[in-house]
């Protein structure tokens, strides 16, 4: 633009043909089409992420869990699943009411994705269940101290205008996933191992391979 600002262009070229269909010229009309790409960008991020918290939602999850899935056919690579439920949510929200449950959500999602690299993903399913998927963590102690470490930091008090809340988290692990096994597959095992998380006493995590 004259203001020196980058935008996006659409160019469409057509020819101009005499009688005998012979081209003589071509004739090129260029439109700005930058407000067009960034609606259908703020379109699509609203599709594949969590209106609350921002994180991916359970569409981008599969989708990228698929692409791991895909990319360990092709060498060596580990997956491992992390399905969390957070345990005393629902105190919370009777006790003090949805406007302080949703911060709590906020202030979780917050503090799992500073615990996760960049190339980890992190996603919030709905209500109080959260995802992290972690590309090829290094080996199953290491899912084992991340695990521990999400724990601990959930653990911690949230404080919100003078009330001071508390959660903790139930956590399920699948890793390592064979080359056959979809990307619901692995959620529904991670699922499973959380549920055995929350029968062994709640806040703790549990593995299914």
């Amino acid at each position: 633009r004259k203001d020196g600002t980058i935008y996006l262009e659409r160019l469409s070229i057509s020819a101009i043909c005499d009688e005998a269909g012979e081209v003589l010229s071509y004739v090129g009309v260029c439109a700005d089409i930058t407000e067009q790409w960034e609606q259908d960008q703020r379109t699509r991020h609203m599709a594949l992420h969590d209106g609350l918290t921002g994180l991916a939602n359970r569409s981008l999850l599969l989708e990228r869990v698929a692409q791991l899935i895909a990319i360990s056919a092709r060498e060596p690579r580990h997956i491992a699943i992390m399905f969390l439920d957070l345990d005393g949510f629902k105190l919370v929200n009777d006790t003090w009411g949805h406007e302080i449950g949703d911060q709590v959500l906020k202030t979780v999602s917050s503090r799992l994705v500073g615990l996760v690299r960049p190339s980890d993903t992190v996603a919030r399913l709905g209500g109080d269940e959260f995802v992290i998927l972690l590309d090829n963590p290094d080996s199953r102690d290491n899912v084992m101290m991340i695990a521990s470490r999400v724990i601990d930091e959930i653990n911690g008090p949230m404080s919100f205008d003078g009330i001071v809340a508390h959660v903790g988290a139930s956590i399920g692990i699948t890793f390592k996933a064979k080359e056959s096994a979809s990307a619901d597959d692995l959620l529904k095992n991670a699922d499973a191992a959380m549920y055995e998380a929350k029968a062994a006493g709640k806040n703790t995590y549990r593995f299914i391979d």
